[in-house]
């Protein structure tokens, strides 16, 4: 059973010829690297240019075993379309990721671990190998 869904919001400019090439080497990407199955669910934010091609070529492999695509035709920005999917998705864990980005190897498993910590929900891509062992912020009472 797939526990994790990643989302992402796409918005290619018509003129943008590299912005596609990019996407479909950040999906192989991820698809190699997650170290855990995941849905993934893709929204797009009114692109300039029809991804009708790039989505033809996105299918189910390596770690990714669910592709969803929801279209828009208003642009709204990318916060909007996120919370957009955010509201309907329906695995326990969520993992939230830009079509551009170059991610470790078991990116998705350290994000698995750091939504495993109390009081957490919700996780972006942690990009760095290890976590602060200190704290980040001192909180005074007052």
């Amino acid at each position: 059973m797939v526990s994790t869904t990643v989302v992402c919001s796409i918005y290619i400019h018509a003129r943008d010829e590299t912005r596609e090439a990019k996407t479909l080497q950040w999906y192989n990407g991820i698809t190699q690297s997650a170290g855990e199955p995941f849905k993934l669910w893709l929204i797009n934010d009114a692109s300039d240019k029809d991804l009708s091609p790039l989505l033809s070529t996105l299918k189910p492999r390596g770690y990714c075993k669910e592709i969803r695509f929801f279209d828009s035709k208003v642009r709204e920005g990318k916060a909007k379309k996120l919370n957009q999917l955010l509201r309907i998705v329906d695995t326990k864990y969520v993992a939230v990721v830009d079509n551009d980005v170059m991610l470790p190897k078991t990116w998705l498993v350290g994000c698995i671990r750091i939504c495993d910590l109390h009081k957490m929900v919700l996780c972006g891509v942690l990009v760095e190998e290890h976590l602060p062992t200190g704290d980040i912020m001192t909180h005074h009472d007052h």
